[in-house]
């Protein structure tokens, strides 16, 4: 049995293996995104948390020591807040930027896809007429032979 691949065929199979990374990665980046809005939610929670105490400690009387102590730390959440939604907008642009690489490489697979059955059905027509050119050769052939014996 003869092993022919067919040029299309190759760019479909390369497309659907794009097409796996693709979704590979954007499922990487969906993942890594609902980390990052974990991490938010917890931190501005506990910033959150933070500023209450520090009211209440202010309210019946706070040391300078102590009141520095608090907001030195809530300034770093508020930082660390900041940095996170900075790693959200980033990620959710990364994610726009795949799906439109995804979808550009599910069109391109269609497209390989429908010239390779068009190549195909092109194949097995012309597979079909040299059947039918040999079959009506070999026809004509035994006709010639059988004319020859009733000539004789």
């Amino acid at each position: 049995m003869k092993y022919k691949k067919n040029l299309f065929s190759v760019l479909e199979n390369i497309e659907k293996k794009n097409i796996e990374k693709d979704t590979i990665n954007i499922k990487n980046l969906y993942l890594q995104k609902e980390k990052y809005l974990k991490q938010l939610t917890l931190l501005t929670d506990y910033r959150n948390e933070y500023l209450k105490k520090l009211k209440t400690k202010i309210e019946s009387g706070i040391c300078l020591y102590q009141w520095i102590n608090y907001n030195n730390f809530i300034f770093i959440l508020h930082c660390l807040i900041k940095d996170n939604e900075t790693k959200i907008k980033k990620n959710k642009k990364i994610i726009e930027e795949n799906l439109k690489k995804w979808s550009k490489h599910q069109i391109k697979l269609k497209t390989w896809n429908y010239l390779y059955k068009k190549q195909k059905k092109a194949a097995i027509k012309q597979n079909l007429l040299v059947e039918d050119i040999i079959f009506d050769e070999f026809y004509q052939l035994k006709n010639f032979e059988k004319g020859r014996y009733y000539n004789v």
